[in-house]
């Protein structure tokens, strides 16, 4: 969408959703596009007034932080501290290119992995609170095809077991081996390879080919590409640089590299590089783990749960949203799992805290 709608251009809006109106975008080609990028009786939604400020940490903090990233021998971090739901301070150490001695800063944006999780909850509840996404829906009714883990064909899956890793998806093998081959989704949710041994809705079990899948469902509902989905409802609306595409990125050169110990995971030219664009709902490797953003940003989007929905004097998500997202689903010995969330009390003992992890070095 990004890419053929431009400010100003007017549309006739054939139907209204929640926070989205469905309109032809190009000659017979519809799609859900947030209220935000259109104008309804001349006036748009107000401009953001962004409550966040941060300030560079300096001092004896920032003597102990450079403390700890070379004791860890980090060669590059970057802080963003929440204090009373906003984005009050931010640390920045090392290099995002070693090699061209380029340092990191504020602005500079990180692939984080699987903490892309969180902001694909974020996105996709945007759907459930527009009411085109109910949480508990069989997840056919939107794909238009048999989705079902062939050990237990009795079984719905649906979009909540997609987002709290019941579904019983297996961890990898649809993102990693079918989007290699360029294989479409309704292909690889029927094969027993994509599936675990266990009755979808009552286990825990990790599954980045489930929450790529939420990208895919997005793209169905609104027919737009998730890029450009994304950048919609959340990164354009809310004057943020990131995006799960590098066609999207505002500034492409403040982007750090990937480095394992001794050596670059991945460069910054393959992060950055155009993602290529399927037809909605083939786009399954995306929202597990592909965000590119600033822990400036990233905090900025984290305290839209904080703050009951709200972001400045923008209602990103309702209230309700953010309580079935915070709601604990399934637990095992190590962890709680909310919708995108893990929760724990190991870290601040006596506290719950929501969290995820991510780790970009493998791809």
């Amino acid at each position: 969408m990004q890419n053929t709608v431009t400010k100003g251009q007017k549309f006739e809006v054939l139907e209204t959703s929640g926070n989205f109106y469905r309109i032809e975008y190009l000659q017979n080609r519809f799609g859900w596009i947030d209220k935000y990028y259109v104008e309804k009786e001349g006036k748009e939604e107000p401009k953001v007034i962004d409550p966040h400020h941060p300030e560079e940490i300096k001092g004896n903090t920032a003597t102990e932080l450079k403390k700890i990233c070379q004791d860890y021998s980090a060669m590059g971090v970057g802080v963003a501290v929440i204090k009373d739901g906003k984005v009050s301070y931010t640390y920045s150490y090392g290099y995002a290119n070693k090699a061209q001695h380029k340092k990191i800063n504020s602005d500079t944006k990180f692939r984080p992995a699987s903490l892309s999780k969180i902001i694909s909850t974020l996105s996709t509840m945007t759907l459930v609170d527009a009411g085109r996404i109910d949480l508990d829906r069989n997840v056919e009714d939107y794909f238009g095809y048999r989705f079902r883990n062939p050990l237990f064909p009795e079984v719905e899956i649906t979009p909540r077991m997609l987002l709290n890793h019941s579904s019983s998806l297996a961890d990898e093998y649809i993102i990693y081996t079918g989007s290699n081959a360029g294989t479409r989704l309704k292909d690889l949710v029927v094969d027993l390879k994509s599936y675990n041994n266990q009755k979808p809705g009552q286990e825990f079990s990790y599954s980045n080919s489930g929450f790529g899948i939420v990208g895919s469902l997005d793209e169905v509902v609104t027919n737009m590409h998730y890029i450009y989905f994304t950048d919609s409802v959340l990164f354009d609306r809310l004057g943020l640089d990131a995006a799960f595409g590098g066609q999207s990125l505002n500034d492409k050169n403040n982007v750090a590299e990937c480095y394992k110990v001794g050596k670059i995971a991945r460069s910054r030219g393959v992060l950055v590089k155009d993602r290529q664009i399927r037809a909605p709902g083939d786009t399954y490797i995306l929202a597990q783990g592909s965000l590119l953003i600033s822990p400036k940003d990233y905090a900025k989007l984290v305290t839209i749960f904080i703050n009951d929905g709200m972001y400045g004097n923008i209602r990103v998500l309702s209230e309700e949203a953010v309580k079935e997202v915070e709601k604990e689903y399934l637990k095992d010995d190590k962890f709680r799992y909310c919708l995108g969330f893990k929760k724990s009390t190991q870290y601040v003992p006596g506290h719950d805290m929501y969290y995820h992890g991510g780790n970009a070095h493998r791809v």
